[in-house]
């Protein structure tokens, strides 16, 4: 029975961690939109990558609430939206956008983790339907608003 199974999973594993993955991505992109373009939401790092972008401050490399590699990502997204003439709400969507999709990748993370310690299609897979369904890993995949 579980070689059936096996032998299903060995096809279709790729494909079966893009679908979880996808719809982690739909359902969390749910919302995006919210507060924009007034930016009533609080995207505390997105809001000092505008100001930063506006010329009203620069980074300040001892302020450790963010690391510096979100925070230069946003920014070189700011950059092209700007570039390419989008207003800067559009900005605020992509920022929120990049977030969630590095939080789907996650799942992808999870999976080769768990596929490297111990070899088995069923648990990588099993662990990976597992951190997407947790809703902390849900909320911490919006990391730029909140």
């Amino acid at each position: 029975m579980f070689s059936c199974v096996d032998d299903f999973l060995q096809k279709q594993e790729i494909l079966i961690l893009i679908a979880l993955i996808t719809i982690m991505v739909l359902v969390n992109s749910l919302g995006l939109s919210w507060g924009l373009p007034s930016i009533w939401h609080p995207d505390e790092l997105v809001k000092e990558v505008d100001m930063v972008l506006d010329g009203e401050m620069v980074f300040n490399q001892v302020n450790f609430d963010y690391p510096s590699l979100p925070k230069h990502v946003m920014w070189l997204i700011g950059r092209l939206t700007d570039s390419l003439g989008y207003p800067r709400a559009t900005f605020f969507l992509v920022s929120r956008f990049v977030s969630v999709l590095l939080g789907g990748l996650v799942a992808w993370l999870t999976y080769f983790m768990v596929r490297k310690l111990s070899g088995s299609r069923i648990s990588s897979l099993l662990a990976s339907l597992f951190i997407i369904s947790n809703s902390e890993v849900s909320l911490n995949s919006h990391f730029l608003s909140h």
